[in-house]
């Protein structure tokens, strides 16, 4: 019977095997799997927060695990849900492994501009809910936080907390992946829990491995193509 696997990245377990359209056989996804333990791929958004007046922040984490020189990256925001990201700002300084960097609006209190290392008046710290807001490096977006092509007030009077076992970065916004705090909450702003996240590779087969090596042959006139995030064999 047809089994369905679904895989972040699908690849053929093809060593030691060939494939003869013809032949009756089965053939196995191999996918992979974000487990705890390792470094972050790149920098990430841990914190977004609107709240009252001009108090609006957001907090980007290095969980690397090597310090990093912030000026290749930058904050850009999605103005009332619509139209391309913009209000380009580009980050100053480095940031070391395990630690925060704070932008806020110029006009926040003082709790909020004492943990600050840049602030602005301006785009993309004037969001007021549904603008999403995203990390791009050299260029290219990296992260987000928020609804995108949303008008809704998704992101008003609330600070989200990224959750540490969150699969980071990504340009793939789920509410899911952050806590949500009342108005006003700082308590957070400062610094960032991280877990951590590795890659195994999983069989969807725990027997494919030993299965003889004349089993199966490859022809190359006859190529097998896959596509998309699901694969059935």
């Amino acid at each position: 019977a047809p089994q369905t696997e679904t895989t972040s990245a699908p690849t053929l377990l093809t060593s030691g095997f060939t494939y003869k359209p013809s032949a009756n056989v089965t053939l196995y996804a191999v996918y992979s799997k974000t487990t705890g333990g390792s470094n972050a791929t790149d920098l990430f958004i841990s914190e977004y927060s609107e709240g009252s007046s001009n108090n609006k922040y957001i907090e980007i984490y290095n969980g690397t695990g090597s310090s990093v020189n912030l000026a290749s990256y930058s904050l850009k925001k999605q103005t009332n849900g619509a139209g391309l990201f913009g209000g380009e700002l580009t980050l100053t300084g480095t940031l070391a492994h395990g630690a925060v960097h704070v932008v806020a609006n110029t006009s926040s209190n003082a709790t909020i501009l004492a943990q600050a290392d840049q602030t602005t008046g301006a785009a993309p710290l004037d969001f007021n809910g549904n603008d999403a807001v995203a990390l791009y490096k050299s260029g290219v977006q990296i992260d987000v936080v928020g609804e995108i092509n949303n008008s809704s007030d998704w992101g008003k009077d609330v600070t989200l907390v990224r959750k540490s076992g969150s699969s980071v970065p990504s340009t793939t916004y789920s509410a899911l992946d952050w806590d949500s705090k009342v108005v006003d909450t700082w308590t957070y702003l400062g610094s960032h829990t991280f877990a951590g996240g590795g890659t195994t590779t999983y069989n969807s087969n725990p027997n494919c491995c030993t299965a003889p090596s004349t089993a199966l042959s490859l022809s190359a006139t006859s190529p097998l193509t896959l596509s998309g995030a699901n694969v059935t064999t």
